[in-house]
């Protein structure tokens, strides 16, 4: 997650209440609530996890504790704190500016959908979610570009390639296990035990061979970045995305940019 100091940046930049804000941050990152005071039906004293609410069907019990103890600007500075998590997130994959606009709508959809679902536990969340909205879509750009700046001084372009390859190097695995025969008990599913020994050795196989090719420049961070990117944009115009429009959008790029090819070359070597 970005730095407290990102947080309060932005939050300054937003129009919110920074110093409350950053009592939010410390509930969220922190101080978490005792599991009796946001699930329901419990009586246990022990704490949430942090970053409680983060997940969609957990939004509307943190939601709801912090209205009932920091008021409806406590609400915005929880929705805002997720949003900047969601934008961090997706800025460690590589997504362009593009993608993350596009993500960041999605996440709001998803959190408004379901405090309409439970209005009970979201008092006020139109008022909350159209003021957020507002006020990050007006500073979209510049909010990017402050995330971005924090996490170039700590990443390094081999960590975004891997974070940004995590989906394809979970098919390829997926699809191999499963031509192996070590398959799941319905449809295009694998055994999971297997999966959880395979996945995270290719992950820091490919990590190493990356390295490797930027070292030697056999291939340029941007421009595999730049496919992946394109790859992602067209399939979130999909309804539905199968295994077979996933790799038919992978075929069109490795056709069409050398660096990806190589990328590409590095990935199933590893499988």
């Amino acid at each position: 997650m970005p730095g407290w100091e990102i947080h309060s940046k932005v939050y300054r930049i937003l129009g919110l209440d920074d110093v409350l804000c950053r009592v939010i941050d410390r509930v969220i990152d922190e101080e978490p609530p005792r599991v009796k005071d946001v699930l329901p039906y419990q009586d246990l004293e022990e704490k949430a996890p942090v970053h409680f609410g983060f997940k969609k069907n957990e939004f509307p019990l943190m939601y709801s504790y912090i209205v009932k103890n920091y008021g409806i600007h406590g609400a915005k500075c929880l929705l805002a704190h997720f949003i900047l998590n969601r934008i961090e997130n997706d800025l460690r994959k590589g997504m362009d500016r593009d993608n993350v606009r596009r993500d960041i709508e999605s996440l709001f959809s998803m959190y408004m959908d379901r405090c309409r679902a439970i209005e009970e536990s979201c008092p006020y969340y139109e008022e909350v979610f159209e003021s957020v909205r507002e006020k990050f879509f007006g500073k979209i750009d510049q909010v990017i570009k402050i995330v971005e700046e924090w996490l170039n001084e700590r990443m390094l372009s081999v960590d975004v390639l891997v974070n940004a390859s995590s989906e394809l190097l979970s098919e390829l695995v997926r699809r191999e296990l499963f031509l192996k025969g070590y398959r799941g008990k319905r449809g295009y599913t694998v055994d999971i035990n297997m999966y959880r020994r395979v996945y995270p050795a290719a992950r820091r196989m490919l990590k190493q061979e990356i390295y490797k090719a930027l070292m030697n420049r056999e291939l340029t961070a941007e421009n595999v970045l730049e496919s992946i990117n394109r790859i992602n944009k067209l399939l979130s115009q999909k309804n539905v995305k199968t295994i077979a429009d996933y790799f038919a959008v992978i075929k069109q790029e490795t056709e069409k940019n050398h660096d990806f090819r190589k990328f590409i070359d590095i990935v199933n070597n590893i499988i």
